[in-house]
Formats: structure tokens, C-alpha cells, sequence
């Protein structure tokens, strides 16, 4: 069975995760990506190469100097031959390398062209320089995910794997379009977590404030946070009334009619989560999963380690291993992976400048498959 983007040529010009997370994605749907880098390399080859071999498997790796006269003739004609461009660069940068979408899109009228930036092109903040975490301060996550009254941030670049689902959205969206015309898919990062803040938007509107008891907590539920058990800690929660009663029959603490409302364990939350924690405290978490399962929603609250050595997810092919300077180093997939393109192969990340021989010339071809095109 062929790739969904078998013959669709990706250019991807961006560092850190976004933009080599979206081309990934491309990828393991069967595009060619070429990735192109500048003369010494993307950062993430040495600062955090973990990074590195999580996001660039499966690429060819085009090494150029962008402001010299013949890096700009090369990815020029690159973009001229390609389908979609993909880039991360800051405004200061797409401006000066003459890189902006009016003027790819001169050079190919069909492109699609995928804009990840921390903001929007119309905000006062154009102009400033965004990654992850400045998304995730003024977007308004930190203040979600902080406990205490203290903000925090979310520890893995949970924003830019966002914003790169969202870009993949809209560039797949747009190669089914008719006519193909040169598109412009724009992903601020801020407005990601924006959308992702939208939950709690309308619960403003309708209590004049914003909700509070946040962190492992939920105002809308009790008991909602997480429990320590004699090994561990648990996350359990209750959405109804009657997965109350489940959870109080199970863990022994009676009928307990004060609380068999909702509104009543919200009122009480503290002494609500005082009894739960009492009840579980002695019990591993493997017994208490087991006990409550299929009753009550609950989660063990696993470690990196858990996940990193978990054979279940080995098995299943959800994480998996690539060769990385001879070394073998586990990867993440995007979930879509074991059902749209379950054989994928997971080449390791290219030698820098692998394919300038190939791809940075003026005999550069088109793939020989041709755009695919929707039945009428």
C-alpha cells in the first residue's frame, strides 16, 4: 500500500521542535522531507540531542549558508520544486533572507507554505520572538498548570508538538483543495494555547471570575487530584455522582450521604480528598488500578522512566529505536503511525549536509510520483 504523501516534497527550515516535529509527521506519511540547515548544523544536534533524534529521523539533510549568494540561489530553487515549506524562523530572519510567503510564492504559485511563529502576523507582537515556553506564559497555560498561586510550566514542548498536529491539519487540508493555489498556514503559537485555554472561557462568562483549584484539581469535580499510595501516587477522578458511590463502596468509607452530591464534595473538597487519601494510602497502586479500574477513572502517575522502559509500549510500536552516531537512542511516533503507516521505516537522522550532492543543484527534480489528486 503507498504513503498517503508519497511523491509531495517537504522543505523544512526550522530548529528546536516545532518545524522538525510537523516535518516528521510529513514523513511518516511518506513525503520527502528535506531539511535544510545551516553550515554548522541545527543547534539541537549538540544542545539537546535527545531533540534531535526524537524529530529528524527519516530526512535528508541539506547543509547552507542562507546569506550567501549561492545558500540563497539553493533554496530557491528548492522551494521552486517543492510542494509544501515548512518554517520556523524568527520574523527578523524571514524578512531578511527575503523568505516571506508573497515572495515563495512567486517563486511557486502551488506551495503551501506553513508559518510556525510564537505570534500571529496581525498581533501588536509580530515582530517579537516566541518558542514553547513564552506560549505557554502568555497564553495562559503557566497560570493553569501552577498550584499555590505560583505559575509553572509544563515540562515537555507539549505547545510546539501542538502547534505541529495543527500545521499538519492545515497543510493536508490544503493539498485537497482545487484548484491548488499557493496557501499561507500560519500556527502562532500563542493562539494554541489560546484554543487549548478556550475550555474555560464560557466558565468565565457564566461565574464572572476565573476558576481556581487548578494544578491536579478540576472546580467542576470532587474528588479530582492525585493520591499517594504506599508506592507511589494515583490520579483518580470522580465526574458523577454515581462513580462516587462507586468509589466509596470500593474503598470502604461507607455511604457517606453527606457527600453523595456533587455540589456537596465540591463545597468539601478538602475533607473529601482527606478521606479518599486516608483510604488508599496503605494500598499499592497496582492493587488499588486493579480494585477501581473498571469503575472509577484512575491512573498510576508514571515516571519518564516508567514510559522509557514500558513493554507495552515497545510492543504496541509507540516507542521504538533509531541509530543516532552509532548509538541507539528511543523515539516517540505520532500516534496515527500504527494505523496509516504502520511499516514506516525509521531511518536515523541524516549526516549534516547527507544530501547536498543530490538535492543542491541545477539538475534538481521534481519526486516522480505526482501530486496525489482527489477523485471528482
Amino acid at each position: 500500500m503507498k504513503t498517503a504523501l508519497a511523491g509531495v516534497r517537504v522543505v523544512e527550515l526550522g530548529t528546536y521542535v516545532a518545524a522538525p516535529a510537523l516535518g516528521n509527521m510529513l514523513g511518516v506519511l511518506g513525503a520527502e522531507v528535506v531539511k535544510v540547515e545551516p553550515p554548522e548544523g541545527d543547534p539541537t544536534r549538540k544542545t539537546t540531542p535527545w531533540s534531535w533524534a526524537n524529530y529528524n529521523w527519516n530526512k535528508k539533510s541539506v547543509a547552507l549558508d542562507l546569506k550567501s549568494p549561492a545558500g540563497a540561489r539553493a533554496i530557491r530553487r528548492l522551494l521552486s520544486k517543492a510542494d509544501i515549506f515548512v518554517e520556523s524562523l524568527s520574523p527578523r530572519a524571514v524578512r531578511e533572507l527575503g523568505l516571506g510567503f508573497d515572495r515563495v510564492k512567486r517563486l511557486n504559485p502551488r506551495i503551501i507554505y506553513c508559518s510556525i511563529k510564537g505570534f500571529a502576523g496581525d498581533s501588536r507582537s509580530s515582530d517579537r520572538v516566541g518558542f514553547d515556553t513564552i506560549a505557554q506564559a502568555e497564553g495562559g497555560l503557566m497560570h493553569v498548570a501552577g498550584t499555590g498561586g505560583r505559575p509553572s510550566r509544563v515540562g515537555n514542548p507539549c505547545v510546539d508538538l501542538s502547534a505541529a498536529a495543527f500545521g499538519a491539519i492545515g497543510i493536508l487540508s490544503s493539498l485537497l483543495a482545487r484548484p491548488r493555489r499557493a496557501t499561507l498556514v500560519e500556527i502562532p503559537l500563542v493562539d494554541v494555547v489560546v484554543y487549548w485555554n478556550g475550555y474555560w472561557l464560557p466558565y468565565i462568562d457564566a461565574n464572572g471570575r476565573e476558576p481556581t483549584n487548578l494544578g491536579t484539581s478540576h472546580p467542576g469535580f470532587s474528588p479530582y487530584s492525585v493520591f499517594e499510595t504506599s508506592d507511589g501516587f494515583v490520579f483518580i477522578g470522580v465526574l458523577t455522582d454515581a462513580i462516587w458511590k462507586k468509589l466509596a463502596e470500593k474503598l470502604g468509607l461507607g455511604s457517606v450521604p453527606e457527600y453523595s452530591n456533587a455540589q456537596a464534595r465540591i463545597s468539601a473538597r478538602a475533607e473529601v480528598n482527606r478521606l479518599v487519601q486516608e483510604a488508599v494510602r496503605a494500598r499499592t497502586t497496582a492493587s488499588l488500578l486493579a480494585l477501581l479500574g473498571e469503575d472509577v477513572p484512575c491512573a498510576r502517575v508514571s515516571s519518564l522512566m516508567d514510559i522509557h522502559g514500558n513493554p507495552e509500549l515497545r510492543a504496541r510500536g509507540v516507542v521504538r529505536e533509531v541509530t543516532v552516531d552509532g548509538r541507539h537512542a528511543s523515539v516517540a511516533l505520532p500516534p496515527f503511525i500504527r494505523t496509516l503507516a504502520p511499516k514506516a521505516a525509521l531511518g536515523g537522522p541524516r549526516e549534516l549536509g547527507a544530501d547536498n550532492g543530490v538535492l543542491v543543484s541545477r539538475r534538481l527534480g521534481k519526486t516522480k510520483r505526482p501530486m496525489p489528486r482527489r477523485n471528482p
